[in-house]
């Protein structure tokens, strides 16, 4: 999986490192469909505490899980003034919600650059600010399974899949399982350190552009 540095000071539009750049993500997303992002923004204690609360979400009783609150955050990054995120999740405690919160704006800052560079390298550099107008969020937190022991290795956690939407960013807690199919049937593992996402196109992204 090709790995790319978005811990650039320079990384600006219009700037010879977000020209660099933005050409390694479209030929990656081309070529294998996703690439491994270093990027730096989010913290080690804010990952930690997030996959931290994220045991907590998980053990709450499941007549409070099916209990959903809609919560809107204002979140301003370097790109755009602003932009309104609706969380829809349990009753969270508040310190779990500003978790979540300081997890999730670093996210969405990468998630812009990304789809700013691949409209670009599509040439629909007019449109940029009228896609990301319309762009929702959507943070899932999932705990899979372990496997039993006569089962490691040989069966797959879940079954292989594609996210419908534009763009996915992953991030595991340091239990690597991901696998990528490549374009000539080939599995591969997608193992990354602690400050790196999966960024994977999605069905959408792969219709913009034809496959």
């Amino acid at each position: 999986v090709p790995t790319i540095d978005f811990c650039k000071i320079e990384l600006k539009p219009g700037t010879i490192q977000w020209d660099s750049t933005k050409s390694q993500v479209f030929q990656a997303l081309q070529e294998y469909g996703c690439f491994e992002a270093i990027y730096d923004k989010l913290r080690n204690e804010t990952l930690e505490a997030m996959f931290g609360r994220s045991k907590e979400i998980f053990e709450f009783p499941l007549e409070i899980k099916m209990k959903k609150l809609v919560k809107e955050i204002t979140l301003q990054w370097l790109h755009r003034e602003a932009t309104n995120i609706t969380i829809v999740c349990i009753d969270l405690t508040l310190a779990t919600f500003n978790v979540v919160k300081s997890y999730t704006k670093p996210l969405v800052e990468l998630d812009e650059m990304v789809k700013r560079m691949v409209l670009e390298s599509l040439g629909l550099q007019n449109y940029i600010d009228q896609f990301l107008d319309l762009t929702s969020f959507l943070l899932r937190l999932t705990k899979y399974k372990a496997a039993q022991d006569e089962d490691i290795g040989n069966k797959p956690g879940i079954c292989d899949y594609t996210d419908g939407n534009f763009l996915t960013i992953i991030s595991q807690n340091q239990v690597n399982g991901l696998q990528i199919l490549k374009k000539n049937g080939e599995w591969i593992d997608a193992d990354i350190s602690s400050n790196s996402f999966i960024v994977l196109a999605g069905d959408s992204f792969m219709a913009w552009t034809n496959g």
